[in-house]
């Protein structure tokens, strides 16, 4: 996944096809049109579908969205958390927050 991290508009897939030989694909995902200007962090333009989602889901009385749900993103925070610990040797800790489950990083 090329950066930056934040917005990335391409992603190469790497096909194992045996004895040493590999094909690739490459999928570009390019930024929408931005109407806006300037921006504190290039690219982030790229979070006005999060920003319109989150409106939406809020302006109908929601505290999540349907295509995003809390548990989907403790699922998203428990992979990162595990490449966290992998990398660098930190292990992540489950606390209740407001009665929901919350993910903080602890020094291992």
């Amino acid at each position: 996944i090329n950066g930056p991290f934040h917005v990335p508009q391409k992603m190469k897939v790497m096909y194992d096809q045996g004895r040493g030989e590999s094909t690739e694909q490459i999928f570009d995902f390019p930024l929408p049109g931005d109407p806006y200007g300037a921006w504190n962090n290039p690219g982030s333009i790229g979070f006005v579908h999060q920003i319109r989602e989150v409106g939406t889901a809020l302006s109908r009385g929601k505290k999540e969205c349907d295509s995003f749900t809390w548990n989907e993103s403790l699922e998203v925070a428990t992979v990162v958390d595990e490449i966290v610990r992998q990398v660098r040797g930190e292990r992540p800790i489950l606390r209740k927050v407001n009665g929901m489950e919350a993910m903080e990083v602890a020094s291992s």
